[in-house]
């Protein structure tokens, strides 16, 4: 990958054998079939597998490689956004630090191993998530105590939540045109708002469906007494239109109707985004029991409801990353206890996954399967190995035009054509070729096993 070196040689602080061995396993992960694990790597790489717990014990600074690569790969006039969340990772044993109780949403309940904590680029006009850096959440009883040194300019917000502190780690790596931060309903509360805040974000996020809000008074003053702030609460079972700016329709049978409202929990004013069904898709939402709509908000006041709706909606391609990442890319593989080798390997397995968005990047619409991706490197990996083992020169293989319909055999994204169905055709083509022929007589055992049953074999001879 010759983006990957390019990244790289500008990373002085590497040594040349750190930078050697980032260059290979970023080239190798999407080439392994089964378990991304140290023994597993080993098979298919040059190292063995005490070099490769080795070198994931050393640290790297992920956030700043996925930075450049997103620099380079992303447009600069797209607009980009942050997203946050967590993801529980399975781990058995009783030894591993940060072992703990966390929330399985795949499961829907508690459970014992870890969690890891995901800061990602959201390119919205690609509507595809790119990830930053990641890094494990810790129990609160592994937390790192504050000491008397902290400098006086550090909110409490930023002492007291974890997630704050990791998004502080990684605003060097942000690129200048990040103004907002969109994460689910789970971190709609004070201290993460004004966290985020402080650092310099906007916050788009999601409200309970019964949120405590009031409207804001916008009538004279009676000239008595201190001003009047608020004009009552909203009863969102009473919805009242006339209060709310209607926005038109977001899609068939929803409406959307935006207010700046005061949330009494986050104590500041905020923009409300309510999506309300239609009063024929309301009426069959209350026989079902479903509450018939949805609320987001955001923290920056200019924004319009569709604004906000989009960026809310292009947060969940975090959770596209976390599925791809535990699916193919061995998220949950790691073969450690250490804790610098599980960072190690989560932040390989993501940076992985941005690579192989490379192609995608420049394409209209974005379009990107990590299947496809992994069944085309596996592919083209065997076919070196296959080929370099018979000392054929492989640029001279990969300009066949039989190579690229070799590599994407077994590819479910395409329609696969009569001549992909027969493999062993495509290779008797690269037997009859001249550079093939020109080595046949060094190799000619290797070969009849390789390529072509004993007939085929009588019938290149009766060719030549």
């Amino acid at each position: 990958m010759p983006i990957v070196m390019q990244i790289l040689r500008q990373m002085s602080e590497l040594s040349l054998p750190q930078r050697k061995f980032l260059s290979h396993l970023l080239s190798l992960w999407p080439c392994v079939r089964g378990r991304l694990n140290f023994l597993n790597l080993s098979r298919y790489s040059s190292y063995c597998e005490r070099t490769l717990r080795r070198h994931f014990a050393v640290s790297f600074d992920w956030g700043a490689f996925n930075a450049a690569w997103i620099a380079r790969c992303v447009p600069n006039h797209h607009h980009l956004i942050l997203a946050y969340d967590h993801s529980f990772i399975p781990k058995s044993g009783k030894h591993t630090p940060g072992l703990s109780w966390f929330y399985n949403g795949c499961a829907g309940r508690t459970e014992k191993g870890l969690e890891l904590a995901l800061v990602a680029v959201v390119d919205l006009d690609k509507n595809t998530a790119y990830a930053l850096h990641t890094k494990q959440t810790l129990p609160e009883t592994e937390t790192e105590t504050e000491t008397e040194t902290e400098t006086e300019t550090e909110t409490e917000t930023e002492t007291e939540c974890k997630d704050l502190k990791h998004l502080q780690e990684s605003k060097p790596y942000w690129a200048k045109a990040v103004k907002h931060l969109a994460a689910d309903g789970a971190f709609a509360r004070r201290p993460f708002v004004d966290g985020v805040r402080a650092l310099g974000l906007e916050f788009v996020g999601k409200l309970r469906h019964n949120a405590n809000v009031r409207y804001l008074f916008t009538g004279e003053q009676s000239g008595r007494g201190r001003p009047k702030l608020y004009d009552g609460k909203v009863v969102w079972s009473d919805f009242d239109p006339t209060r709310w700016k209607g926005e038109g329709q977001l899609e068939k049978g929803v409406e959307i109707y935006s207010a700046t409202l005061f949330h009494v929990s986050l104590k500041r004013q905020i923009k409300v985004i309510l999506l309300r069904k239609s009063a024929s898709a309301s009426a069959s939402a209350s026989a079902s029991g479903a509450t018939g709509q949805v609320l987001l908000f955001s923290t920056d006041l200019g924004l319009s409801g569709r604004e906000i709706v989009r960026m809310y909606r292009a947060r969940f391609q975090i959770e596209f990353l976390f599925r791809d990442a535990k699916s193919g890319a061995g998220l949950t593989q790691c073969q450690s206890r250490n804790q610098e080798s599980l960072q190690f390997h989560w932040n390989a397995a993501f940076t992985a996954l941005n690579l192989a968005k490379t192609p995608q990047t420049a394409s209209t619409p974005a379009r990107f399967s990590w299947a496809s991706t992994r069944q085309k490197h596996a592919n083209q990996h065997f076919l070196r190995l296959v080929f370099t083992n018979l000392d054929l020169d492989w640029n001279l293989i990969k300009t066949h035009p039989n190579f690229q319909i070799l590599k994407l055999r077994g590819d479910s994204s395409l329609i696969l054509s009569e001549p992909l169905l027969k493999p062993k055709l495509l290779l008797r083509e690269l037997a009859h070729s001249t550079w093939l022929e020109r080595y046949y007589s060094r190799h000619s055992e290797l070969a009849k096993n390789l390529i072509s049953p004993a007939s085929d074999i009588r019938l290149l001879a009766s060719s030549q």
